[in-house]
């Protein structure tokens, strides 16, 4: 999948209880959100924990725009979150969560064949799973 980094906006500074679910929520005011990337630690003693930041994509640029204006600074969950212009590379891969939680589901369909909000549900339910080992 292709990704326009002019659509695609970094969010830093994210409190551990913020979710993919609240991150739809509070970007869907700027504009229509295509995908949402949250960032999860893949192994050590912060396994399944955020990373304390994530992606989110616009399905245009003015909407992303508009979202670094509306968003940048404000605060959430007592801390201020940054939004900014994505700086990926090209050709790196970028892991979804959707990702992460299909390597331990076998018969879950693709990334793309789950709608956003199915997506949301699945995530929130694994992470609920995964508080019972922490």
């Amino acid at each position: 999948m292709e990704v326009d980094n002019a659509k695609r906006l970094f969010v830093g500074n994210l409190h551990p209880s913020v979710t993919e679910s609240d991150l739809l929520t509070i970007f869907c005011k700027a504009g229509k959100v295509s995908r949402v990337d949250y960032v999860w630690h893949l192994s050590g003693p912060k396994r399944g924990q955020p990373q304390g930041f994530a992606f989110i994509e616009f399905e245009n640029v003015s909407d992303a725009k508009h979202a670094i204006v509306l968003l940048n600074n404000k605060v959430l969950r007592g801390r201020r979150i940054a939004v900014n212009p994505s700086t990926a590379k090209e050709g790196i891969k970028k892991t979804t969560a959707a990702d992460l939680l299909s390597l331990n589901i076998s018969d879950r369909p693709t990334s793309n064949e789950i709608t956003t909000k199915k997506r949301i549900r699945d995530i929130d339910e694994q992470i609920r799973k995964l508080q019972v080992f922490f």
